[in-house]
């Protein structure tokens, strides 16, 4: 803890004066009552009679001269609080303890995450079924046959059967370039493997024959693709995550490009890494834990302050549970991958990781640890005092102090 610098701020020598004189006040109370108990009388020594507080120069100097006669004009805030008071502010400074709500909280709620992960496939089965409601409207039936000849959509030999929208750069929302160009020109361009060899394919009708239409104009052609994007990402197979068109054409092996499809369209067992199982799916562990956690602590706050608005200790406290409860997750995610793998002699069962909640758990684990190294070793400082307490519209003149 740094000294009080020799030639002190004001409010330094007022705080301190002050807390002087109530010290000097107690114990001469504590004097006048011992002599009332023992019958004899002791004149009182005379106390500062410190001027107006409206008159604040006055105030100051009155302050330096009390001190200056006290002899106490370079101390620590230890020498000026009484052991209760560093023990509050030591108090004040340090993290929130966890309550047993709070652990039966984190433990709740680390369950509920854990097991929607584990089930995520047959919660993925009930959110298609819902979707295929979707997929039979008059304005879906409508767009499919809007956009039923566009050669993004090409399924012919080496293009991937059902796992043809990873095979090229048409259903890839991070490639929309490319793919607008494919239904201007009329011409499909993917990639695929023919015995070991990466084959480029360019195709301008579907493999029975039917030639693509040219659409020249870019808004018509942005328009369809946008369109039939639409009707497919509702569909069990969805849509292949940005970028993922393009592991897949930079693949240096086969066997490595078979991954990166399977990843998508795992051909049976749960579903793969899509739009659909990433937006939703995989996102309801990381809801489900960050929903729970926050509304516990905002009933906290709410009965124990009438207030939502958490406190700087409340938000470190809430990042602490919210990284142990995402831990479970992403423990429980983690090792189901990894029997996965193991049972399957597979890497196939990597689709078990969730990667929502392991991105948040990283994010939280930083957050926490550089919380904790910033945590003050001792009690606080007469600035930091000064900030935490004085209105926002509080003097100027009070310099560094004011807010």
């Amino acid at each position: 803890m740094p000294n009080v610098p020799s030639d002190p701020d004001p409010l330094d020598e007022i705080l301190s004066a002050q807390q002087q004189q109530l010290r000097a006040s107690r114990d001469q109370v504590a004097q006048l009552r011992e002599s009332l108990e023992q019958g004899s009388h002791t004149e009182a020594p005379g106390l500062l009679e410190a001027p107006s507080a409206a008159d604040y120069d006055a105030l100051t100097a009155a302050s330096r001269d009390y001190l200056q006669t006290q002899g106490r004009t370079d101390l620590d805030i230890e020498d000026l609080l009484e052991p209760e008071d560093l023990d509050l502010l030591r108090l004040e400074s340090q993290r929130l303890g966890w309550t047993t709500s709070d652990m039966a909280a984190v433990g709740v709620c680390g369950l509920v995450g854990s097991v929607t992960a584990v089930l995520a496939g047959a919660i993925d089965d009930v959110i298609v079924q819902q979707l295929k409601l979707v997929e039979q409207t008059e304005l879906i039936s409508r767009w499919k046959r809007e956009t039923t000849n566009l050669p993004i959509d090409y399924t012919g030999a080496y293009a991937g059967g059902k796992a043809h929208r990873v095979t090229s750069a048409g259903h890839d929302i991070g490639r929309p370039v490319e793919a607008i160009r494919q239904i201007m020109e009329g011409e499909y361009r993917g990639t695929g493997w023919s015995y070991g060899q990466k084959v480029p394919l360019t195709r301008l009708g579907t493999p029975f024959g039917t030639p693509y239409d040219a659409v020249p104009e870019v808004t018509t052609a942005l328009t369809l693709w946008i369109k039939h994007l639409i009707t497919d990402v509702i569909t069990a197979t969805s849509l292949p995550l940005p970028g993922w068109t393009a592991l897949y054409e930079a693949a240096p092996t086969e066997k490595l490009a078979d991954f990166y499809k399977d990843m998508y369209w795992p051909r049976g067992g749960d579903a793969g890494w899509n739009m659909r199982t990433m937006a939703i799916t995989k996102s309801i562990p990381l809801v489900a834990v960050e929903v729970g956690i926050r509304t516990k602590l905002g009933w906290d706050a709410w009965t124990e302050r009438g207030s939502l608005q958490a406190t700087d200790r409340e938000r470190a406290k809430r990042d602490e549970m919210l990284l142990a409860t995402h831990s479970v997750v992403t423990a429980v995610t983690s090792g189901q991958a990894v029997i996965e793998c193991l049972t399957t002699s597979s890497p196939l069962g990597l689709r078990s990781l969730n990667p929502q909640s392991t991105i948040r758990t990283a994010q939280l684990g930083i957050k926490v640890v550089s919380a904790r190294r910033a945590e003050p070793e001792g009690p606080p400082t007469w600035e930091e005092l000064a900030i935490r307490s004085l209105a926002p519209d509080a003097d100027r003149r009070l310099g560094i102090y004011s807010i």
